[in-house]
C-alpha cells in the first residue's frame, strides 16, 4: 500500500492528531521521535494487511487504528516513562520562562523612562538594551524549553499582560512629562513613537513564538 495514500487517510490522521495532543507534556524531541516510531509500526501494519490481501485497501487505515490501542493509552505509557525526568524539566522550564518573561518586560519597561525625564543617559540605558538583546538571543537559540500545554498557557498569559503594561507605562510618563513641562517636547515625543514601535515589534516576536511553539 502507498505510504502517503496511507496517512492521508482521515482515520490515520485523525489517531497521530490525538496522540500528538496527548504527548503534549513530553520535549518536541522526544514526542516526535515516539510519534516517528508509532507511525512506522502503522504503516507496517498496513503492509502486513496489504500482502495478505484478507483487507481491502480503503479498509485496511481504519483495520490499522482498531488494532491499536487508544492514542491516550499509548501516550500514558510513553509519558509513564519520562515521569521523573518530566517533573524536573516542568519546574525547570516553568522558572526559566518566568525568570526570562519578568527581566524582559522589567528591561523593557526601564527603557521607557527617557520619556518621564526628557532625556536619554546612555550609560543607564546601554545596559539594559544589552541584557534585553541578550535575554532573547537565549530565549530563541535555548532547545531546552519544555513547550507544553500548561507553558503555552502561562507564556500566553505573560504575552497579554505584557501587551498592557508595555503601552500603559510610556503613554502615562509621557502625559506625566506633559503636565511637569507643560509642552510636549520633540524628544519625548520621538522617543515614545520609537518605544511603542519596539515595543510592538516585540509583542509580535512573543505571538509568532507562541504560535510556532503551540503548532509543534
Amino acid at each position: 500500500m502507498n505510504k502517503d495514500v496511507f496517512f492521508s487517510s482521515s482515520t490515520v490522521k485523525n489517531f497521530l492528531n490525538k496522540l500528538s495532543y496527548y504527548l503534549k507534556s513530553l520535549p518536541n524531541d522526544d514526542r516526535y521521535r515516539h510519534i516517528e516510531e508509532i507511525k512506522s509500526e502503522l504503516y507496517e501494519y498496513a503492509l502486513e494487511l496489504d500482502a495478505s490481501k484478507s483487507v481491502n485497501d480503503r479498509e485496511i487505515p481504519e483495520d490499522v487504528v482498531n488494532n491499536f490501542a487508544p492514542p491516550k493509552v499509548i501516550a500514558d505509557e510513553i509519558t509513564e516513562e519520562y515521569k521523573d525526568e518530566l517533573g524536573y524539566y516542568h519546574k525547570s522550564n516553568n522558572n526559566l520562562i518566568k525568570y526570562y518573561t519578568v527581566f524582559s518586560i522589567a528591561t523593557l519597561g526601564g527603557l521607557s523612562l527617557p520619556i518621564l525625564f526628557g532625556e536619554m543617559n546612555i550609560s543607564s540605558s546601554l545596559p539594559l538594551i544589552l541584557f534585553f538583546l541578550g535575554s532573547n538571543i537565549w530565549f530563541v537559540s535555548n532547545r531546552k524549553i519544555l513547550w507544553n500545554h500548561h507553558l503555552l498557557h502561562y507564556f500566553q498569559k505573560m504575552i497579554r499582560f505584557c501587551a498592557s503594561a508595555l503601552v500603559a507605562l510610556p503613554l502615562a510618563f509621557f502625559a506625566i512629562r506633559i503636565i511637569i513641562t507643560s509642552k510636549i517636547e520633540l524628544f519625548t515625543l520621538n522617543y515614545l513613537i520609537a518605544y511603542l514601535t519596539v515595543t510592538g515589534c516585540y509583542l509580535f516576536f512573543l505571538a509568532m513564538m507562541y504560535r510556532r511553539n503551540k503548532q509543534d
